[in-house]
């Protein structure tokens, strides 16, 4: 089964809390409301403030880019970006800018954008560990594993009580299949911080891989007890269940997993590995199907649903998704090719 590791993103922003430079006393007015409401959380109230202070200034750097903090935290990653280029257009010297831009193009998924603007905020300020963990992980989603790790640990060496810097180095290490690695760092992340839900799942997915199912229930548990909106730590669970064969929780787990997020084709395909092991070949197909509706690329889920629909005597529809099954993921043939001539063997008798 595959496992979902949780990838801490850090995400502090900065917000100007005193003008730079602005002498327009209507413009800072509006501006210096903005910051008392924006301190208050009264969100848009604040953007409100600091649309008037820009639109009678247009140049007020502040503005746009407390404006952006706002934006970028009520999701609007599009509108946080355009006002964070300006505020780096009209101050380039200016780090947090930089880092802020940088946790917009991640949350928007240019990973290799955000690198650079964390780079260039750490150019401008060495001593900014958000921008150096950040990278790190903007990293990690670029597959530079190396690179992550190697950013993690110079934040620890300034920070070493900083559980989410192990953890994110963790979660590295993990990625790269140094397991003993990760397991250490996970440690580390829970002694730091006894709370760190993400930190149990993982080490849940290490000590399961391990084989040590029993100490992999108990983290999953502990993570669902912290954060129980989590969907892959009950799918995760539900595996661990699975492999001890006590279905009923599996399929609990895998249940609840797919009510939180019943987008996910991980989760159908977990639950229909469970019905295939208990002869339940008709709700396994409805769920190798559903897999194959929201992942159409997954290999094993045609080759799966060719099984159950030959034990069932759909040779035809069989035939038809291990055709699909073999040609997305050739090296299955061979493995199942006996099992299909005997199966259809048996029919012919």
């Amino acid at each position: 089964m595959k496992k979902t590791v949780a990838l801490l993103f850090f995400l502090f922003l900065f917000f100007v809390a005193a003008a730079h430079g602005q002498f327009n006393s209507a413009a800072n007015k509006f501006y210096n409301q903005g910051i008392d409401l924006q301190a208050a959380q009264k969100f848009d109230e604040a953007m409100a403030a600091y649309n008037k202070a820009i639109s009678i200034d247009p140049k007020f750097v502040d503005a746009y880019y407390n404006r952006a903090s706002i934006k970028l935290m009520l999701g609007d990653i599009e509108g946080a970006l355009a006002d964070y280029t300006k505020a780096v257009d009209a101050d380039p010297k200016r780090g947090q800018s930089y880092y802020n831009r940088g946790v917009a193009l991640f949350n928007k998924g240019d990973y290799a954008a955000a690198e650079a603007d964390f780079t260039k905020s750490l150019e401008l300020n060495p001593k900014a560990y958000q921008s150096l963990i950040n990278r790190g992980n903007a990293r990690q989603e670029l597959g530079k594993l190396y690179e992550a790790i190697d950013d993690y640990s110079q934040v620890i060496e300034v920070k070493p009580k900083f559980a989410d810097a192990y953890h994110d180095r963790g979660v590295a290490y993990l990625r790269n299949n140094e397991h003993d690695k990760a397991l250490a760092d996970f440690n580390i992340a829970i002694g730091l911080n006894p709370e760190f839900g993400d930190s149990y799942a993982n080490r849940g997915t290490i000590r399961q891989n391990k084989n040590d199912v029993e100490g992999a229930i108990a983290d999953y548990t502990m993570a669902i007890q912290l954060d129980p909106d989590v969907a892959d730590t009950y799918n995760n669970r539900g595996t661990a269940w699975q492999e001890k064969k006590d279905f009923d929780k599996a399929f609990a787990d895998y249940n609840k997993a797919i009510e939180l997020n019943p987008e996910n084709p991980i989760f159908y395909y977990s639950r229909a590995t469970a019905y295939q092991l208990k002869a339940k070949n008709k709700e396994a197909e409805a769920d190798y199907t559903k897999t194959l509706e929201l992942d159409p690329q997954k290999a094993m889920a045609y080759v799966n649903r060719g099984v159950v629909r030959l034990l069932q005597g759909k040779v035809e529809l069989a035939d038809k998704d291990f055709t699909q099954g073999f040609k997305l993921d050739p090296v299955q043939k061979a493995k199942y090719q006996d099992f299909i001539n005997g199966e259809k063997r048996k029919r012919k008798n």
